[in-house]
């Protein structure tokens, strides 16, 4: 018979191997309120308070204005049914990034009256570092490496982050990006994750972004790990309205969802309801595996995507073999897999409820500044992507736009997109390609003297890369003809 010795040794050895295997499985969700409430304008709340006064129970209300009033808290699914007024009640669920009303469906462009362009003066910037940038600023491909942009650039516009936090510090940002709130429990005024950074440099950063100058506001909602849960977006749209409220009017405000869950009436009509405010909410579709029910592609089933009025983004883009790659090859890599190719991502979800479609595959954008790695650039596909590239062109649009209506440059935005484009887009999904109003191609010599050079995007690659670089081109030329 084995000895105690014997058998605590054997217990010593194999424990962090156990807890190991446990560690890889991510925990189980554990959010602070279990359910979230819809109440209607007639619902008594004053026992509410009187109970969460008392310890008994964690509520929390949140009035977005007269017609949306939302409840967080921990109370029986069914409890709705013993009180007036609670219209609907539903679980906290699990929100995730999107990392992998006006509706556009009729796609029915410039019937407005309005200009195919934006009135100028216009800048440029050269050696794009991104392709996405170009393919904005242009009708038709093949894509010139330049981006043009009205010369206000979004100044005087807000673009709230809401996701994972924001790298405020990084030098790209030039000053415009301040901390706004934080909703993670214990967690750091920091970007844990670095997607909200990535969100913040597509959008508007100097270098990757489309508003050169738009004022950037991070609202952290998600971990970490890039999960959350519904309440707690609830809370930061609930943050941002009280902030544009409290602030001039009317607002100069986007707000960027590149999040999903499935689809929660609550937030739907927070959505909806910042919307009314004044705000104009972009939301990614979310994402596609090809492998998954095909039911499971209609961005319809999710949230924020199907709110009546946030703007759902799809994807655009030849998805790329390799994610990671170094500047000596980014060039070869674009023009061989990415300009030539106006097709709908696989990954991205459809139907009717997707509004527009953004570029969202192999997007170079800015990593937090203490990111491991910094010498090599990421492309990231998603419509985690596409959603921020829209979000910029919304705020070219409001810093130019002269009257004070927001869903007037919601309309401009879809008047200005370019229809029937965008190759293999699937039955109901609008085809309709963002354009920012500054069409690059037509852009006259005398435009020399504003031009905004892109910096490198990355050190200087050390000599004994070049092997690699090379053995990267090969399997890039090998992938192309797969």
């Amino acid at each position: 018979m084995m000895s105690i010795h014997a058998i605590l040794l054997s217990l010593l050895l194999i424990t962090p191997w156990v807890t190991l295997v446990f560690s890889l499985q991510p925990p189980p969700p554990t959010y602070q309120r279990q359910h979230i409430a819809i109440l209607d304008s007639s619902v008594d709340t004053s026992f509410l308070s009187t109970l969460s006064k008392r310890g008994k129970r964690d509520f929390k209300v949140l009035s977005f204005d007269d017609q949306t009033h939302i409840l967080l808290g921990n109370f029986p699914h069914q409890h709705h049914k013993r009180q007036n007024g609670w219209l609907n009640v539903e679980p906290n669920q699990r929100v995730t990034i999107a990392g992998s009303s006006t509706r556009a469906a009729s796609n029915e462009t410039n019937t407005n009256g309005l200009n195919t362009t934006v009135p100028g003066p216009y800048a440029i910037q050269t050696d794009v570092p991104s392709w996405g940038l170009s393919r904005l600023s242009q009708r038709q491909l093949p894509l010139a490496d330049a981006f043009g942009y009205p010369n206000e650039a979004g100044k005087g516009v807000d673009i709230y982050i809401v996701d994972s936090g924001v790298d405020v510090n990084h030098t790209d940002f030039n000053g415009r990006a301040v901390w706004g709130g934080n909703f993670v429990p214990g967690s750091p005024d920091v970007d844990e994750n670095g997607h909200g950074t990535i969100l913040a440099g597509i959008a508007a950063g100097t270098e990757y972004g489309v508003a050169k100058e738009a004022n950037i506001i991070a609202v952290k909602c998600l971990s970490a790990n890039g999960t959350g849960d519904i309440g707690t977006i609830i809370e930061g749209l609930h943050y941002i309205l009280s902030r544009i409220q409290s602030g001039p009017q009317p607002p100069k405000a986007i707000v960027n969802l590149s999040l999903v869950a499935q689809k929660s009436a609550a937030l739907n009509q927070a959505t909806d309801a910042l919307t009314r405010a004044g705000a104009i909410v972009v939301a990614a579709a979310g994402n596609y595996h090809e492998d998954d029910d095909p039911s499971k592609r209609n961005a319809c089933n999710y949230s924020p995507a199907s709110a009546s009025t946030a703007i759902s983004v799809g994807s655009t883009g030849r998805p790329h073999f390799l994610s990671v790659s170094l500047l000596v090859v980014a060039k070869l890599y674009r023009s061989l897999f990415i300009d030539d190719k106006d097709q709908f991502a696989s990954f991205s979800n459809d139907g009717k409820c997707v509004d527009i479609l953004a570029p969202g595959t192999s997007i170079l954008s800015d990593t937090k500044t203490n990111a491991s790695l910094a010498n090599v650039k990421m492309w990231y596909s998603g419509t985690s992507y596409s959603a921020p590239h829209v979000a910029g062109v919304l705020a070219l649009l409001s810093a130019t736009n002269t009257t004070s209506d927001h869903y007037q440059v919601i309309q401009q935005l879809y008047s200005l997109a370019t229809p029937d484009i965008i190759k293999n887009v699937t039955e109901g999904t609008a085809n309709l390609l963002a354009f920012n109003g500054v069409e690059t191609s037509q852009m006259s010599s005398s435009m020399e003297s504003t031009k905004h050079r892109a910096s490198d995007a990355s050190a200087v690659v050390p000599v004994f890369f070049s092997a690699y670089a090379s053995c990267l081109t090969l399997l890039s030329f090998w992938a192309w003809w797969l």
